[in-house]
């Protein structure tokens, strides 16, 4: 820093932004030569920055409120996910006790398995890889969520029953 005597002015340090001085008689013209500046100018960057400022908070404000909605909207549709989740397992529950195979796994998924009554294994095979098709999560529908749950379960049960009728060798 660089000290400077100006005048009437006692000691002045000059900094890289700031200048920090104790004038001892000091005139607005003084200051306005000084800065090379009027007033009005100043008041004008003033009111610039503040109104930035709550432009700034209004939109931080904003943003935080569309969090907020959105979090609330993520749990109600948990919570509705959850319920559908109930139901089907409920449904699936009952068709998982009443079937003695794959096949009629599938037939009471919906899904046509060729073979009529007692299918040949790869007959069984083709039709377990079409409910897969069918009821993978990454197909079901993203706007019905009831559908989704359904497709999520049935997948997890199609894949579960396929463990328990390979072990039983009742595929």
């Amino acid at each position: 820093m660089v000290l400077k005597s100006l005048g009437n002015y006692k000691p002045c340090f000059w900094g890289t932004f700031k200048c920090i001085w104790s004038p001892s008689s000091v005139a607005l013209e003084d200051i306005q030569l000084i800065f090379g500046r009027r007033g009005s100018e100043i008041a004008e960057e003033k009111k610039a920055e503040t109104l930035r400022i709550l432009d700034m908070e209004r939109r931080q404000k904003q943003r935080v409120e569309e969090m907020r909605e959105a979090q609330k909207k993520d749990e109600e549709n948990l919570n509705i996910k959850e319920r559908f989740r109930v139901e089907v397992r409920k449904e699936l529950y009952r068709l998982e006790v009443t079937c003695i195979n794959m096949a009629s796994l599938l037939r009471g998924l919906g899904i046509h398995v060729e073979g009529g009554f007692q299918p040949l294994p790869n007959q069984v095979h083709a039709a377990y890889k079409r409910a897969l098709l069918k009821f993978h999560p990454d197909r079901a529908s993203k706007t019905d969520i009831r559908r989704q749950v359904e497709a999520e379960e049935k997948f997890k049960l199609i894949s579960r029953m396929k463990e328990k009728f390979l072990s039983t060798s009742c595929y």
